[in-house]
């Protein structure tokens, strides 16, 4: 008990959590025009809060009934927290979609079934839950693993990974050039509507500097790494970028976001380092916002 008690301000990190999820829901609830897409973030951002709180809160009272010191955060396995992080918001903002098909399968067809207007609607929305999420559940799980100290970044090799995720992104852009025939995309109307600004620059400052970490500790220095024994290197690259490109659910943008995770995957490999992914995703995710990738279905 004296152990537990010792331990106990770390249970502090959900709880401050936890109140700043019932100040946001307050504010969400109280505050006068709020466009809806704004209410819908503030509301999913709330949501994965507590989804995080609650990994986090179990995983120490986990840790203290085996009578191990209390962490914070519980290690999940790889297909319960992509179902978290992709499958989860995904069904839940089709729901309504399947719902009408369902119901009315003659006038609402398929494409009420697949939800591409909801998908569209929702892209923000799924990669800022994404984000958090992924993010979120590495820092549960930090604190717990045993952290090997690593030589400090070298001035070459971050050079190097700037130019590595420049140059992913002018494959990218040749790629989906062909794909797009000229382009043509960006006037028939399949883009996602603008963010409002209120919400216009965390999403950037989360495309650009949370999800390319928290997706490479994911996808490169956990799935990856696991996959490489039983699969070799090549392997685990292709089917870590297959499956990393296909829960985008962006069509137009599957094979750029495979050839992105491909590189990456063998950028991490051969670095034996994850900042150097990370960079390389940044690189790639600024210039993607500046050309309007993030827009296109």
């Amino acid at each position: 008990m004296k152990r537990a008690a010792r331990h106990s301000p770390v249970l502090l990190i959900p709880a401050v959590l936890l109140a700043l999820t019932i100040s946001l829901l307050r504010w969400v609830v109280l505050a006068d025009g709020l466009p809806a897409q704004t209410r819908l973030g503030a509301l999913a951002f709330a949501a994965a809060l507590c989804l995080l709180a609650g990994i986090g809160s179990l995983g120490w009272l986990l840790s203290w009934r085996r009578g191990e010191t209390p962490r914070f955060g519980m290690a999940l396995p790889p297909w319960a927290l992509i179902l978290l992080a992709y499958g989860l918001p995904l069904v839940l903002l089709l729901l309504p979609e399947w719902a009408i098909f369902l119901s009315r399968p003659a006038a609402s067809g398929w494409k009420s079934l697949l939800g591409a207007a909801g998908l569209s609607a929702g892209q923000p929305w799924l990669f800022l839950w994404q984000a958090i999420v992924l993010a979120g559940y590495r820092l549960t799980t930090l604190f717990s693993a045993n952290a090997r100290q690593k030589p400090p970044p070298e001035t070459w090799t971050i050079v190097f990974s700037l130019l590595a995720g420049l140059g992913l992104w002018l494959v990218s852009v040749y790629v989906f050039g062909l794909l797009t025939a000229q382009l043509s995309i960006l006037s028939t109307g399949s883009l996602t509507p603008p963010l409002p600004p209120l919400l216009a620059i965390p999403f950037g400052l989360a495309a650009v500097l949370l999800a390319p970490w928290a997706e490479e500790s994911f996808w490169r220095a956990e799935l990856f790494q696991r996959w490489v024994k039983p699969m070799g290197v090549y392997g685990s690259s292709l089917t870590t970028a297959a499956l990393f490109a296909a829960l985008q659910f962006r069509p137009l943008l599957f094979l750029p976001a495979f050839l992105l995770g491909l590189g990456l995957a063998l950028l991490t490999y051969h670095t034996q380092r994850l900042y150097p992914a990370v960079l390389a995703h940044m690189l790639f995710n600024a210039l993607m916002l500046l050309l309007g990738w993030n827009r296109v279905l």
